[in-house]
């Protein structure tokens, strides 16, 4: 069981890498991209109207492909005043809970994504003005970012029972 948790775990690193630099490289094409809008706009009284429809759409995919690397990193806002009160024990046992229920969310909302997806697919949404392309193509990252966050929510499920039962 440790190894095939370790290959899924493997795996799942290498995708956030590729990811990652995916991440890196819109960041810094919509950074560009709003330079060269700032530059247009106060020199030239120029806009370029495909700076905010790619910037909102750079969010959406930064959030959906980096969300379980954030999970793996441990690096999301975390409120834990009233947690940090409890026995280790507890907080352990407290995080297995969370992170169970949190993968039951996960496979719901990859449920449900994805076959939001699929009906935008079928019925030929496009997004709209100036930047029309299928609106599939941005819906698919929503899918593709909660099956990997619940498959890390479950891998580290796992690892935590496994240390539980160790202790």
């Amino acid at each position: 069981m440790e190894k095939l948790i370790n290959t899924f775990d493997h795996i799942l690193g290498i995708y956030f890498k590729i990811t990652a630099y995916i991440s890196v490289l819109i960041i810094a094409i919509a950074t560009l991209f709003i330079t060269a809008e700032i530059i247009a706009r106060l020199f030239f009284n120029h806009s370029f109207q495909i700076v905010i429809q790619f910037g909102g759409y750079s969010l959406f995919i930064i959030t959906f492909l980096s969300a379980g690397w954030v999970l793996r990193e441990n690096a999301h806002v975390v409120v834990d005043f009233f947690v940090s009160k409890f026995q280790d024990t507890v907080r352990r046992n407290l995080d297995l809970v969370v992170f169970f229920m949190s993968f039951i969310l996960c496979c719901f909302l990859f449920f449900e994504s994805t076959q939001y997806a699929i009906s935008a697919l079928q019925r030929g949404h496009m997004t709209t003005y100036p930047l029309k392309i299928p609106t599939f193509y941005l819906l698919i990252v929503m899918p593709i970012g909660w099956l990997t966050l619940g498959i890390e929510f479950l891998l580290q499920l796992l690892k935590k029972s496994y240390q539980v039962k160790q202790l």
